[in-house]
């Protein structure tokens, strides 16, 4: 598609005036104000991007946690969590990273909060939710949607509160990648021209009204979530998936770590508990658009009452005879979530989730008593006749080998 919209801005021109009294801008969820040194386009150009951000007091003895600063060939963020500076040339580039440091600002500031990496969209008062998957047309597929009248509640993040079970809106323009792909329906092509606002060498953002884009803050109850799956050649089709799939993938896109695993755990396993969970297999945008309508606007599934999580403590380890040299067991204080003959592993701490397939499941149950290397792979040779014993004992080895790296088995010495 060769579609081409007018560049606000691209790279930065050389800095050529003396410079300048920073800039500082605050806004409701960051503790700390923002910083703008040399860079008097960002500051007018940033609310641009956002969408119901209040502003707030930017105490000039309150230190900024995130700085940006104009080169001569582009622009510097600085915060105390980058390991080291991020640099972009593009003027939208250094929007999109300045906003995406925000996000994680906010998370860092609400540690209450988990952060998706996910879109959503709004199908009456219920939100349906489309967890990352790369390449899969999130953002291009959520703006779609709001070319028909849904409204787009984020096409990239959210926040998702544990205690209510409630999603809550970012607050940011939708990012369509350049370039759009070729075959983009007439209406969407139009849709998008329509409300193109700043665009960079990589990135179109569009300019959303309220009516079609959610505010900053505003919550919606979760009525469904929908992994994507674009494949070339096949028609969109809306299929079931169970919970632990879904759970899986919701585990790999939350990145706000502030909370104990097993609190993760519980709200995103409740979470999926309670809704319907689909795969949308698609190749053209305008076919996945007709069939989630279709299929949500009749009426997505409300909430049922929360499945509970079935999580199994392994057994206390005070007080029980040492083990004896070249066995194994379950450290105490993990647990064990089964969801549709999937296990989730939670740590002692509490600081990690684990995904075990079917193998290391197997394995993780007969580590409940004292049992060694052989004893497993002679266990696991009779209960998969169809794997091969040396294929066996190396993945029992290596399972044996993480499990104890990651604190979660105890052995004998």
């Amino acid at each position: 598609m060769n579609t081409a919209f007018p560049r606000v801005h691209g790279a930065r021109k050389p800095q050529a005036e003396a410079d300048t009294p920073p800039v500082r801008l605050g806004f409701e969820g960051l503790r700390r104000p923002i910083a703008f040194h040399n860079v008097p386009e960002l500051p007018k150009l940033l609310p641009r991007v956002l969408r119901g951000w209040r502003s707030a007091a930017a105490d000039a003895d309150n230190t900024p946690d995130l700085t940006v600063t104009g080169l001569d060939d582009g622009y510097r963020i600085d915060a105390p969590w980058l390991s080291k500076p991020m640099y972009r040339r593009d003027t939208v580039a250094a929007l999109c990273g300045l906003v995406a440091e925000m996000i994680r600002a906010e998370t860092f500031d609400q540690p209450e909060l988990l952060c998706l990496h996910s879109a959503g969209t709004l199908f009456g008062d219920r939100l349906v939710i489309f967890p990352s998957t790369y390449l899969a047309g999130k953002s291009l597929l959520s703006s779609c949607l709001a070319a028909r009248g849904v409204r787009l509640f984020s096409d990239d993040i959210l926040f998702f509160d544990p205690r209510s079970g409630r999603a809550i809106a970012p607050g940011l323009q939708p990012r369509l990648r350049l370039p759009l792909p070729e075959g983009l329906a007439p209406e969407f092509q139009e849709f998008i021209a329509a409300r193109a606002g700043l665009q960079g060498q990589r990135y179109l953002y569009l300019d959303l009204d309220r009516n079609r884009l959610a505010p900053k803050r505003l919550s919606a109850e979760v009525g469904g979530f929908v992994l994507l799956e674009r494949r070339e050649g096949v028609r969109a089709s809306l299929e079931p998936v169970s919970p632990a799939e879904m759970l899986r993938n919701l585990i790999w896109q939350n990145f706000a770590r502030a909370l104990p695993a097993s609190q993760i755990l519980d709200a995103l396993d409740s979470a999926v508990q309670r809704v319907d969970c689909y795969c949308l297999r698609y190749d053209h945008l305008a076919e996945a658009v007709d069939v989630l309508q279709t299929h949500f606007a009749q009426s997505p599934k409300g909430p049922d009452s929360p499945g509970r999580a079935l999580r199994q403590n392994a057994p206390d380890a005070s007080g029980l005879p040492a083990l004896p040299p070249d066995h194994f067991r379950q450290a105490p204080g993990t647990s064990v979530l089964m969801r549709d003959g999937e296990a989730f592993l939670i740590d002692a701490d509490s600081s990690g989730i684990f995904h075990l397939n079917a193998l290391a499941s197997g394995v993780w149950a007969l580590l409940e008593h004292p049992v060694t290397l052989q004893e497993i792979v002679e266990t696991l040779n009779q209960a998969f006749p169809g794997v091969g014993a040396e294929q066996i004992q190396d993945d029992a080895t290596q399972l044996l080998t993480a499990f104890r790296s990651k604190g979660l088995v105890l052995s004998g010495t």
